[in-house]
């Protein structure tokens, strides 16, 4: 696995992030991870707005995946393991068919459980971090 961090960004710099995301100069497999309220599903709205996803957006923790379509008419899934307990658990609920097609984008917020089903795909980690009243992004390129 090869990694490469782009170090910290501002708040102010994470719509510039979801603009480079959304044309396709970032992986199309995002993961977030950080403290409960540290901003993953407001991230994720920005980028599902970005893309040009009219409909209402909400965390999926209960329901594992929603699933969106963009402007363009491309598949979007949005998944947050948080309630997931393993890795089979996981397999269980169809994330596979998402991570391997090429043509849809896959957001994940709370990835550590699964982390090893994402060996071999290109993959951006996003963590972000509290820092008082400012929000922290660390971001690093996997593959």
């Amino acid at each position: 696995m090869t990694t490469s961090s782009m170090g910290p960004l501002p708040l102010m710099r994470m719509a510039e992030v979801a603009q480079h995301i959304t044309r396709g100069e970032m992986p199309r497999i995002i993961a977030l991870s950080g403290d409960l309220g540290a901003g993953k599903t407001t991230l994720v709205k920005e980028i599902l707005k970005q893309l040009g996803v009219g409909e209402e957006v909400s965390s999926p923790t209960f329901g594992i995946i929603n699933e969106y379509e963009t402007a363009d008419h491309r598949k979007v899934c949005h998944s947050d393991w948080y309630r997931i307990k393993n890795a089979e658990e996981l397999l269980d609920t169809g994330i596979q068919e998402y991570l391997h097609n090429p043509d849809c984008f896959v957001l994940i917020e709370w990835p550590e459980v699964g982390e090893a089903l994402l060996n071999g795909e290109e993959a951006l980690f996003i963590n972000i971090e509290h820092a008082g009243e400012e929000r922290v992004y660390h971001l690093e390129l996997r593959h």
